[in-house]
């Protein structure tokens, strides 16, 4: 804590405090929330196939994939034929279908998934319509936003869940002394609420150096309001032993630890 103000009656000590724990999780749900927002964005889409078979010889064919990004369309020129696409990976097998057009191998999706069953099914619709020239049009649609978005969400709940609750790593710590209203004051502020505890001047006994043993057993000294009661009140004072000691001795000087107690 540093002095932010002082006047003859009043004496206002300020300091910002954070929290690496909380900080640490903070940065921790970055990673899950940005993750699913990309599931979300970037592989929830409607793939939809249109094919119109031109000439009795001519399959052409429209791409259209829709999210939440907007709409792509890819024109086929000519559709030769299908496959199913095996990706191999730590995880297993993950498939896709691949579309053999006068463009290159076009993927019907953007992205590999779990099962072939499905994807072996819209495979034989495609090839029968390649064959059978009494049919003229075709539409095949497959839905990755029935993954993508509980997927995703699950993510942004939690990594958003987990960054609004470590917002507290940001605190600002005000302790102030108010001789005109015989009180003093230790206020605790983040971006949710303030946190207040309200005292008698004359409840202080002294503020003073405390020795006490550390988590290690170790001796140090910790600056203290001490009221008449035996409450000790921590002071986060800012600086080492000697710039605490002086910044005890100015707030002693402030109060004069008269008897606040008394009418005037």
């Amino acid at each position: 804590m540093k002095i932010k103000k002082q006047t003859s009656q009043i004496l206002e000590l300020k300091n910002n405090k954070i929290y690496l724990g909380r900080l640490s999780s903070f940065l921790f749900a970055t990673p899950f929330l940005c993750g699913g927002i990309a599931v979300i964005l970037f592989i929830g889409k409607l793939n939809t196939l249109k094919c119109d078979r031109v000439e009795t010889q001519q399959i052409s064919c429209q791409l259209t994939r829709q999210g939440l990004k907007g709409k792509e369309i890819i024109n086929i020129s000519k559709l030769y034929s299908t496959e199913l696409g095996v990706s191999d990976s730590d995880d297993g097998e993950t498939y896709g279908i691949e579309l053999n057009t006068s463009e290159g191998i076009i993927p019907l999706t953007e992205v590999y998934s779990s099962g072939s069953k499905n994807k072996r099914k819209k495979i034989r619709q495609i090839d029968n319509f390649i064959t059978d020239k009494n049919q003229t049009s075709l539409q095949i649609t497959h839905d990755d936003r029935l993954f993508a978005y509980p997927f995703g969400a699950i993510f942004v709940f939690i990594g958003g869940g987990l960054m609004v609750a470590s917002l507290t790593f940001f605190r600002q710590i005000y302790c102030i002394f108010d001789k005109s209203k015989k009180k003093f004051l230790i206020r605790e502020d983040n971006v949710f609420q303030s946190k207040i505890k309200e005292y008698n001047l004359g409840e202080i006994k002294t503020i003073a150096m405390v020795e006490e043993k550390d988590s290690d057993g170790d001796k140090v000294l910790k600056p203290k309001i001490i009221l008449h009661k035996g409450l000790e009140i921590y002071l986060d004072i800012t600086g080492n032993i000697s710039e605490q000691e002086m910044m005890i001795k100015s707030i002693n000087n402030f109060l004069q630890l008269t008897d606040f107690n008394k009418n005037k």
